[in-house]
């Protein structure tokens, strides 16, 4: 660990809850000054997901965490504890987009990772909601810098536009013309973001090995190896079920209703070998053993033979998610 973030810690550790909070408080004031993060944090609000630090986080790689109890229904974020409120806004918003995600798809925490019929679409959903949320957040990193940028010039352009009609205060038609030229400057990328969204999609598609091994080892201890024996996949009487159409619902460039969709192209298998492509031969093949498997056990074993064949699957399974 580097003397500079000994210091980091040492610094927090002694900073009071209070300041802690007020620095929480600025990120999410700084997100207020978009409408899709501001959006974001009013559903946060409506749904009840607490935001906080977690000071668990420091040792490990991870920024953030969307933390949801089945058996209770509690939801929050936690933050891996930063000192400045950008840095704290970043994860924040990756974390929201997910919260966002689950909505889209008509899930709950008590259904949340229930929705998919196999371990290859349960690969799939994740693989599209973390490049998604990556990518949702490379895009709203380059707004802050673009609204940085826009409020400085429009600055400029009212200081012209006064001194051009002799005023010291701007008038209606005058801030009318500023708003426009702000408007314009939007309008003008959103272009350019749904072109961003699909390459940072397709970027992001490629650092998801350590996403891949958990969202297998999730499946097969959810299904076949489950600490809570009474789970059940949803069917469409109790919930929804997600395939790779519904999937590709989350693929926004924003999270309003109005923003376009982004790779719109592809057909839905060629979609799914795209998300795919990138995958570790491993995870593939423990993905192919649990799916078989599921067939296997939907036809009808003895209970012996299930016993041994599942005992069997979870040695070959944890053998290929190690290559």
């Amino acid at each position: 660990m580097s003397l500079k973030e000994q210091w980091r810690r040492l610094k927090w550790s002694l900073m009071s809850e209070k300041k802690k909070q007020k620095l929480l408080d600025e990120a999410c004031n700084l997100m207020r000054l978009w409408p899709e993060t501001s959006e974001l944090l009013d559903l946060a609000r409506a749904q009840g997901v607490g935001i906080r630090f977690d000071d668990s986080l420091e040792p490990t790689d991870t920024d953030g965490i969307y933390h949801r109890n089945r058996t209770t229904g509690e939801c929050y974020i936690g933050l891996k504890p930063r000192l400045d409120p950008r840095d704290i806004a970043i994860p924040l918003i990756h974390e929201l987009r997910h919260l966002w995600q689950e909505k889209q798809l008509g899930l709950t925490p008590e259904t949340a990772g229930l929705c998919e019929k196999d371990a290859r679409m349960a690969l799939i959903v994740t693989r599209v909601k973390e490049a998604d949320a990556f990518a949702f957040t490379d895009l709203m990193i380059g707004r802050m810098n673009n609204a940085l940028q826009d409020a400085r010039d429009a600055r400029a352009l009212e200081k012209k536009l006064l001194a051009q009609a002799g005023l010291k205060q701007p008038t209606p038609a005058l801030e009318e013309q500023v708003e426009d030229f702000l408007a314009d400057r939007i309008v003008a990328r959103i272009a350019g973001e749904k072109k961003k969204m699909e390459e940072n999609f397709l970027k992001h598609l490629k650092t998801l090995d350590s996403y891949d091994a958990i969202a297998a080892s999730g499946y097969f201890s959810r299904y076949i190896y489950p600490a809570v024996s009474n789970l059940k996949h949803l069917t469409e009487k109790d919930g929804p079920v997600v395939g790779v159409p519904e999937v590709r619902r989350l693929l926004k460039t924003g999270v309003m209703e109005s923003m376009p969709p982004y790779l719109d192209g592809p057909g839905n298998g060629e979609f799914a070998d795209m998300v795919l492509a990138g995958v570790k031969p491993g995870v593939l093949e423990a993905v192919s053993l649990i799916d078989a498997f599921e067939k296997a056990a939907a036809r009808g074993l003895p209970a012996k033979e299930a016993q041994e064949k599942r005992a069997e699957l979870r040695e070959k399974v944890a053998a290929a998610l190690k290559r």
